[in-house]
């Protein structure tokens, strides 16, 4: 009997180390063999998750949260991200939590940092728009995106950072780019990947930007109290002589039915700063946050 045959949504008892959901609900093992009905695959409009998810880690990736931090400069300040990736168009199965086939994603995401505690004293805004075509097959997916990025710095930063010369007031930054992205799960709540992208217009000198990383959290949907996960990404710009930052994330995560994520913990970031409008401008974070992951 399937979960949607059980008049009640009662929480059973975890069977040879797999978590049941519902009454009556099969273990779903996503490394394992597929079911008769996970390996029909068809044409889907807007399919409700992800083939390929967006690195838990990743300093610019689209999903929405906020992350409070202390800096060897200015004290306490935030920085919020307010995006997602949603699937647009899927030909493959019909698995949440880990679908195979073909699949065309539209990701977004606009980056607010504040110069200060004050809510209000915004630094700096980024805008990021990409559209993902990935392919998932076993234990690995690959994308391929066209992502484009916008950047604009604010005055309020160059009259904390006094090196900022009135001139770049109105500085922009903008890079058009063709991510290659892969990505394996060498256990269940494993995965690492790599991604390069290039740049065919770019405000930077160089055209080439890489990261890669890994990162612990569970597939399944976890139960109240949730499972503890961890990330750490290295992200790397040509522009930059090969330098970058080192960020990484722990705490505790909820996953739910539908595949998303809801993480809090803290976080540490090393190297350049998140934003693109300032290339040049190195800084060492240590703070807390809370993400919704898609």
């Amino acid at each position: 009997m399937g979960w949607w045959a059980v008049p009640c949504g009662l929480v059973d008892q975890p069977v040879s180390g797999q978590e049941r959901v519902f009454v009556g609900a099969s273990p779903f093992d996503p490394f394992g063999d597929h079911s008769t009905t996970s390996e029909i695959r068809r044409l889907q409009l807007f399919p409700e998750s992800l083939i390929y998810h967006p690195y838990l880690a990743g300093p610019r990736e689209p999903r929405t949260g906020i992350q409070f931090f202390a800096n060897e400069e200015n004290g306490w300040s935030w920085f919020s991200t307010v995006g997602g990736q949603l699937g647009i168009v899927r030909y493959g199965t019909y698995d949440a939590f880990r679908p195979m086939g073909i699949q065309l994603d539209i990701a977004g995401a606009a980056q607010f940092r504040s110069a200060d505690a004050d809510v209000l004293d915004i630094a700096s805004t980024d805008l990021r728009l990409g559209f993902p075509l990935t392919i998932g097959w076993g234990t690995q997916e690959t994308k391929l995106e066209l992502c484009f990025v916008r950047a604009d710095l604010t005055g309020i930063f160059a009259d904390i950072q006094h090196d900022i010369q009135q001139d770049d007031l109105s500085r922009t930054f903008e890079r058009q780019a063709i991510l290659l992205g892969h990505s394996v799960h060498l256990a269940e709540k494993l995965r690492i990947y790599g991604e390069a992208g290039y740049a065919f217009n770019t405000d930077a000198d160089g055209q080439w930007e890489f990261q890669f990383g890994a990162e612990y959290a569970p597939v399944m949907p976890t139960r109240l109290w949730g499972a503890p996960f961890a990330a750490v990404n290295v992200y790397l710009l040509e522009a930059g002589n090969y330098s970058g930052n080192v960020t990484a994330h722990a705490g505790w995560c909820w996953r739910g039915r539908n595949a998303r994520l809801l993480r809090g913990g803290l976080f540490y970031s090393n190297g350049l700063t998140s934003s693109p409008v300032l290339p040049d401008h190195n800084e060492q974070l240590v703070g807390f946050g809370i993400w919704r992951d898609f």
